[in-house]
């Protein structure tokens, strides 16, 4: 049985803080915090202790001097679930996302009567207890006096013969890279270490993420008739090269003038191509050119990037997956829709158009960086990073993804592959070909061409394509009426969503998610054709409209894609001043008939639409699993500095074989825009009018059947 004690101090509670738990001198890990308090501390040194031994077979027993933590995973936590994560009062748990966390760690199977708790006397003269305490309040007096790079945060995790964070040098960070340890599992327990766990508020000075070395021989194992492979690998978590090879010939991001040109007409909406024009008044390139190089404050290496954004690693995760009987075929990388989404875990690989691209291709399921088991960032990890959150989260777009991508590639010793991308997959493919086309046999882009222009009049054109959808939907008897009663009711009485949420309007208008989809149509009006119950002589929401409701508009499970969102149209192609987006989804939706946050929903003069994928600063704040990264997301949308995703002259001097499909009545990204983008890398585009931004999971047969035959 492994015996460890753990501790938590906050001086002033709140204020500066710290945690520990302790084995022995060689095997303690301790972490802290600028602002939190003394509970908080208290749940994270368990949280981080259950992460560290995930892997461990052997009995745990956890001493720990706090009654509120025991009491919490001993006790309180199982009926807080059964509840919906509110106490016997009635009220929201304190410290949710950590006690969620403790509570997922402690119901795997494979712990299941592993894991003990025993109370001891704090300050009393136990051993254990007493290094906790003291390595714990070394830590806060670190954060307090603002010098936690001076601190000792301990040797991590060691047994026997695996040592995963032995110190050898001065800096911590820099011993990590030296001495991390990553082995595929040897018996069904250990495959909970590939899930990359995440140490809550790890030291700043120590990466938070364990750095793991390439693997030589990957995991494989038989599902059905197909064998999968899994490859782990390190990469930068700022891949610098990608923007060498953007603009090869400057040592910053160039300047241009975005002139407006025309192209396509659609719906009576004239939509754009950008010509570039440089800045310099003796040059004029005509649509698209290259910028000549000049000065500005975009600089080439982000403000963000600093000495140790730099020398941080992250964990990438790819799925390999081939018929076992045939080593040789070509490989084909997928690049999922997003952002912020894992690679797709189909149960049957034989499906859709899985079965037909494997029978010509192995294909590599990418799980983009911070999703998935690459190196995860979620309502838990985001905190934990703590001032270098933000920093993270710009790392986490289209141009970074594809150094993971080229990463992969070259570990694989892959000369070229094929490249597919669906949705925001395609953006990613549109990246991949700014900078490293060398490394692309052929693209496969459905749904995904991304619009080389400015985020406003993106949102002007999804918010366009969506009133016509939603028009659509109106067309169908008494839908209209339902979603206008639905949503004038909330405005008068409360009704709450399953996790505690009280349900608004605006709410309710976000499940136009659906439009976006083949049978979007139809699930809406299920969901619609009998919204209302009637209990004592009043109306009231049925509880499965509200259960509907809230499992279409909740983002607990994929946070990421929210934060993300606007973040991948920032700064879309080089400009003379980089704008912010600013929330431009609010922004334009002020301006869009129909879709006024506070519109009036019994106004039948004025058209009232439910809304597509328009991600503003009120969800942010309506959305429990959210509200914890609004700061955040606020710090995205004011960022000015973003590094240019797409180089519109390498595009038009593509000669990869591009072969596109484009939904005609997509909502989420934008027909015109995509069409535009395909005629200026050349691309070969399939368009129909039946197939909706989900047609390749819809369709998917008829789709790569298309995409395979040239």
């Amino acid at each position: 049985m492994i015996i460890a004690a753990t501790d938590g101090s906050s001086l002033g509670n709140p204020g500066a803080g710290g945690w520990c738990w302790y084995l022995s001198p060689e095997c303690w890990r301790a972490g802290g915090f600028t602002l939190g308090t003394n509970n908080q501390a208290e749940l994270m040194a368990v949280a981080d202790l259950l992460t560290e031994t995930a892997t461990v077979a052997d009995d745990l027993l956890i001493q720990a001097d706090s009654q509120y933590v025991i009491n919490i995973l001993t006790k309180w936590r199982f009926g807080w679930k059964k509840k919906g994560w509110k106490t016997g009062g009635g009220k929201p748990v304190a410290n949710l996302e950590l006690v969620k966390r403790l509570d997922q760690l402690l119901s795997d199977p494979a712990r299941k009567g592993k894991v003990s708790f025993e109370w001891v006397k704090g300050h009393a003269g136990h051993p254990l207890n007493e290094q906790a305490d003291s390595h714990a309040q070394a830590i806060a007096r670190a954060y307090q006096s603002g010098s936690p790079r001076e601190a000792d945060f301990g040797p991590g995790w060691k047994s026997g013969k695996e040592s995963t964070s032995e110190r050898t040098s001065d800096t911590p960070a820099e011993d990590a890279a030296k001495t991390a340890k990553y082995r595929y599992p040897e018996d069904p327990r250990e495959t909970r270490s590939q899930q990359n766990p995440v140490a809550p508020a790890a030291a700043p000075a120590r990466p938070l993420y364990p750095q793991l070395e390439q693997n030589p021989n990957p995991k494989e194992y038989r599902q059905g008739r197909y064998l999968i492979r899994e490859h782990v690998l390190t990469v930068p978590l700022y891949h610098s090269e990608v923007a060498l090879k953007l603009f090869p010939d400057s040592a910053k991001n160039p300047v241009v003038n975005l002139a407006r040109g025309t192209d396509i007409q659609e719906s009576g909406v004239q939509s754009e191509l950008f010509a570039v024009t440089s800045s310099s008044a003796e040059t004029s390139v005509k649509s698209p050119g290259k910028p000549k190089s000049s000065e500005s404050n975009n600089q080439f290496l982000p403000p963000w990037v600093d000495a140790e954004i730099r020398k941080t690693n992250i964990q990438i995760y790819a799925r390999e997956i081939a018929f076992d009987d045939d080593e040789n075929r070509p490989y084909l990388i997928f690049f999922q829709g997003g952002p912020g989404c894992k690679g797709s875990r189909p149960a049957d690989w034989s499906s859709p158009w899985f079965g037909a691209a494997l029978e010509k291709y192995r294909i590599i399921m990418l799980d983009q960086r911070g999703t998935g088991r690459s190196t995860p960032l979620d309502n838990v990890t985001i905190p934990a990073l703590g001032s270098r959150a933000g920093a993270w989260l710009r790392l986490m777009r289209a141009d970074q993804i594809v150094g993971d991508a080229e990463a992969l590639r070259r570990a694989l010793g892959i000369k070229k592959w094929t490249v597919m991308g669906q949705s925001f997959g395609g953006f990613i493919i549109t990246a991949y070909l700014s900078r490293f086309p060398e490394a692309i046999e052929k693209a496969y882009i459905t749904g995904g061409l991304p619009g080389l222009t400015k985020v406003n009049r993106i949102y002007e054109q999804t918010f366009a394509a969506t009133a016509r959808r939603c028009q659509e939907f109106y067309a169908l008897p008494g839908m209209e009426e339902a979603v206008r009663q639905t949503c004038a009711h909330v405005l008068e009485h409360d009704e709450y969503l399953p996790n505690g949420e009280k349900l608004t309007p605006n709410r309710i208008r976000q499940v136009g998610l659906e439009l976006g989809r083949s049978y979007g149509l139809e699930n809406l009006r299920y969901l619609f054709e009998a919204p209302f119950v009637q209990t004592g002589g009043k109306r009231h929401l049925t509880q499965e409209f509200l259960g509907q409701v809230g499992s279409r508009v909740s983002f607990a499970l994929d946070p990421l894609y929210a934060l993300l969102h606007e973040t991948i149209y920032g700064n879309a192609v080089p400009q003379s001043e980089v704008e912010p987006t600013a929330w431009a989804a609010d922004r334009i939706r002020e301006k869009a008939p129909g879709f006024a946050q506070n519109g009036d929903p019994l106004d039948y003069e004025q058209p009232y639409y439910l809304t597509g994928e328009h991600f503003g600063r009120w969800v942010f704040a309506q959305d429990p699993s959210l509200q914890s990264l609004a700061e955040l997301a606020d710090d995205l949308a004011a960022e000015t500095e973003w590094p240019v995703l797409y180089d519109p002259q390498k595009l038009a001097e593509n000669q990869v074989p591009v072969h596109a499909v484009v939904y005609r009545d997509d909502i989420f990204v934008p027909r015109a825009l995509s069409l535009n983008t395909g005629r200026v890398m050349g691309a070969n585009i399939l368009e129909k009018p039946d197939w909706h931004h989900d047609g390749l999971r819809a369709s998917g047969d008829l789709i790569i059947s298309w995409l395979l035959s040239n």
